[in-house]
């Protein structure tokens, strides 16, 4: 008779562990719309990544090129005797042989070299972009 009475006794009481879950939700709930908001407020341009990325990949090419050489509208080089170009077709630098992409939707590109080392300056829409890419 007494667990019968335990029984009925049971099924109306909350039990504490989903109370505590309860609480720990409802605490987290101000943060998490804090950290959606946050996260909505961030700004992260892929292209400005993108292109930090390209410059990285570049920089690397470079510095096991030989006969680096220096154009306006193109650079030269060689690696393991074969001959290499980056230049500026349609709104993209492009590595040839081949189209590897290296920057898009510019709108201007000069290379240049000033004291051994090799400078690329390009637009993007209104913002310049001055970058250097290898020493010679």
């Amino acid at each position: 008779m007494f667990n019968c009475h335990l029984r009925s006794f049971k099924k109306g009481v909350i039990n504490i562990n989903i109370l505590v879950s309860l609480g720990i939700v409802l605490s987290l709930l101000p943060i998490l719309s804090l950290v959606f908001k946050l996260m909505l407020n961030i700004s992260l341009v892929d292209e400005i990544i993108q292109n930090e990325i390209a410059t990285l990949q570049i920089r690397r090419i470079l510095l096991i090129a030989e006969e680096i050489e220096v154009n306006e509208d193109q650079i030269t080089y060689k690696i393991d005797n074969k001959l290499w170009k980056i230049k500026f077709i349609n709104n993209h630098v492009i590595l040839t042989p081949g189209s590897q992409i290296i920057y898009e939707n510019v709108s201007m590109v000069r290379f240049y070299e000033i004291a051994n080392e090799v400078y690329i300056n390009y637009y993007i829409g209104n913002q310049e972009y001055h970058k250097q890419w290898a020493y010679k």
